[in-house]
């Protein structure tokens, strides 16, 4: 849980950075030397959100909520961000792994419902 809260405020931190060096200097090398970085950043905490949200909630839920918000605060930061070159393909594939959830949690609950009927 600490590991995702820490995620999120660097997503935070991130977010700021990015609006703070990318306002009209889209061209100076060092910005896009940030920006490279920012979006391995993104891609890391994309790849250990997507891990817990593919083993679904059943085996921890805290976990697999935490992860929703990592993909969410994602989405935030591409959206704000449409500089990046990979923001579009990102955003697809974060998409398609909300979506995943979603449906990941609605069949927990639902298995739930008829175990405890």
């Amino acid at each position: 849980m600490l590991a995702e809260l820490i995620a999120l405020k660097i997503i935070v931190i991130l977010q700021v950075t990015a609006d703070f060096f990318f306002v009209g200097q889209a061209s100076n090398p060092n910005n896009r030397i940030l920006a490279s970085s920012l979006s391995f950043v993104m891609f890391a905490f994309e790849l250990q959100a997507e891990a817990a949200i593919l083993r679904g909630p059943h085996e921890d839920l805290e976990s697999y909520l935490e992860a929703v918000e990592v993909l969410k605060g994602i989405v935030r930061f591409f959206n704000s961000n449409k500089n990046f070159k990979s923001s579009d393909s990102v955003l697809n594939h974060v998409n398609n792994l909300l979506a995943k959830s979603t449906m990941k949690i609605e069949e927990e609950f639902k298995q739930l419902m008829s175990t405890y009927r």
